[in-house]
Order: C-alpha cells, then sequence, then structure tokens
C-alpha cells in the first residue's frame, strides 16, 4: 500500500514515488498556491497535475502581476513545456498572456 503525504490545498506525494518521506515532503512543501496536484514540484498556481516539474499554472499567471519583462519570459519557458506535455489549452492560455505583457 502507497503512503501519500498530504497537505492542505489536496497536493499529495507518494513516499513511493519519491524514494523517501522526506524528499516526498520537500516536494510537497515546494508548492506555491497548487490544488489537487499529485507527485509534483516546484510548481506554481497549477490545478490537478500529476507528476509536473517546475510548471506555471493559468491560475498563477491570471493571478500574477506580469508588470516584469521576466515575469514574460518565465511564461514562456512554461508555454514550451505545455507545448511538450502536449497541453494546449494551458499553452493556448501562457501564450495569450505573454503575448499581451510583450506588447506593454
Amino acid at each position: 500500500m502507497t503512503e501519500w503525504l498530504n497537505d492542505d490545498n489536496g497536493n499529495r506525494a507518494s513516499v513511493a514515488y519519491f524514494g523517501s518521506h522526506e524528499t516526498a515532503q520537500k516536494a510537497l512543501d515546494s508548492l506555491k498556491d497548487c490544488e489537487d496536484c499529485i507527485n509534483c514540484i516546484d510548481c506554481k498556481g497549477c490545478i490537478d497535475c500529476k507528476g509536473c516539474r517546475g510548471c506555471i499554472g493559468r491560475a498563477y499567471v491570471i493571478d500574477h502581476d506580469m508588470s516584469k519583462k521576466h515575469d514574460a519570459k518565465v511564461v514562456l519557458e512554461a508555454i514550451m513545456e505545455a507545448a511538450e506535455l502536449g497541453d494546449a489549452e494551458t499553452c493556448h492560455e501562457f501564450a495569450r498572456q505573454a503575448l499581451a505583457q510583450m506588447s506593454k
């Protein structure tokens, strides 16, 4: 039976997946404003993701202050990752946000 660690936002990390209780807890602790994600690391604003690494979810992009050029670069990197994963809806949303930022 798999041991799961949970946080207050419904995110879960499998001890078996991460190899140790400590590593699974670090993965959970690395999530910012994520909800109902499973086995993710270093993500921001994701909802219902599985096994993501360093993703920036739509909730983060929409709510985050996009006034800095650096933020647009981060969004473009997320577009590339979403495209690699074949997530067209997320890719489209990221592209719209990045283009709006760059046109300022």
